[in-house]
């Protein structure tokens, strides 16, 4: 091949490609969630035009400058945890308030999966932020009736871990969240203890609650 053929067929596949990458980026730009690109070190590399316009131009320079925890909230700035789950070069999954251009924050959900060389090592992070904020308050809402009605509420994950208690159920009980959960059977009557562990196994029964 002549050295014009040859740098006619290097101008097209440049030109190919970079049709593809345009398009791409049009994409990634016109999904309705953030996308974002970072170093092994956590600095951004990349962020598209929904981080852009959610954070405004100002916001969105600090996060280029290195300043993307600015972002966030100042009670979910926890730096350490976050530069751990880097750390971990393992996929992870978070929910934190980021601030909008107005000054208002809302609740994203954050996913994150690394970029490996051929040496296992992490040359980059790709992620995503999704708004969840009507989802958290639509499970306000449920949570607020849940724990206002009349009656005892709970629920069991399929290996049998309680993960939710009601406010009435607390409040009869006399115990925390965290109390309960970690021990559920301890407000169950002792002579009741073994017939509603066979009870709840096969989803139905009753028993004496103790009072606290």
């Amino acid at each position: 091949m002549s050295q014009t053929g040859t740098k006619t067929h290097d101008s097209d596949a440049d030109e190919a490609s970079n049709v593809v990458e345009e398009r791409l980026r049009l994409i990634i730009d016109t999904i309705p969630t953030i996308v974002w690109r970072k170093l092994p070190d956590g600095s951004a590399d990349f962020l598209n035009r929904n981080f852009r316009e959610y954070t405004g131009p100002f916001l969105g320079a600090t996060v280029w400058a290195g300043g993307w925890m600015n972002t966030f909230h100042p009670d979910d700035r926890l730096k350490e945890e976050w530069r751990a789950a880097l750390a971990a070069g393992e996929p992870f999954e978070k929910e934190a308030r980021l601030r909008r251009a107005d000054g208002q924050y809302r609740w994203f959900l954050i996913r994150a999966v690394p970029l490996r060389d051929r040496q296992r090592n992490v040359v980059r992070w790709y992620g995503t932020s999704t708004d969840i904020e009507d989802l958290k308050r639509a499970e306000d809402r449920v949570r607020l009736i849940i724990n206002t009605m009349p009656m005892m509420a709970w629920t069991l994950r399929p290996d049998g871990v309680v993960d939710f208690v009601n406010q009435r159920s607390l409040d009869y009980a006399g115990l925390s969240l965290a109390e309960q959960i970690e021990n559920p059977t301890r407000t169950i009557h002792p002579e009741d203890l073994p017939r509603v562990m066979k009870k709840v196994a096969c989803g139905h029964g009753c028993w004496r609650i103790i009072r606290g």
